[in-house]
């Protein structure tokens, strides 16, 4: 099973990355209230189709924490890959670590409701850096 599971992660990583170095994408920076903390970047015209709707912080069995929430493409076409980068804090506002969660075909007009794992025990806030999407 891990010998089928490595090459089709590594796969998926490289075309990750020449994706997104040769047509851009899109990028949202937001706060754990959902403010816009920074503006977009990237040259694709998905840079403000993609929408974070709401996130928050639930716990789930035995303790473990999840940042969840929602994300709609306001955009025309179907984005083949969409990511959320999720920074952790700790109460100094050191960073202590990161998360993400990933789903592919998001349809115009969709929504898409994540869910990214909390490892990190000493971390207390979260920043949503960057929603990313082609």
């Amino acid at each position: 099973m891990i010998k089928k599971t490595v090459p089709i992660l590594v796969l998926m990583l490289v075309i990750i990355v020449i994706s997104a170095g040769c047509c851009g994408s899109s990028s949202t920076t937001v706060d754990q209230s959902g403010s816009l903390a920074s503006g977009s970047s990237g040259s694709s015209s998905t840079a403000s189709d993609l929408q974070l709707v709401e996130s928050h912080v639930e716990t789930g069995d035995y303790g473990s924490k999840y940042i969840v929430g929602t994300i709609k493409n306001n955009g025309a076409k179907t984005l083949s890959y969409v990511q959320v980068t999720i920074n952790l804090y700790d109460d100094t506002g050191a960073q202590v670590g990161s998360t993400l969660d990933n789903v592919n075909n998001l349809e115009a007009g969709g929504t898409w409701k994540f869910k990214a794992y909390w490892l990190e025990s000493d971390a207390t806030n979260y920043k949503i850096k960057e929603i990313t999407g082609f």
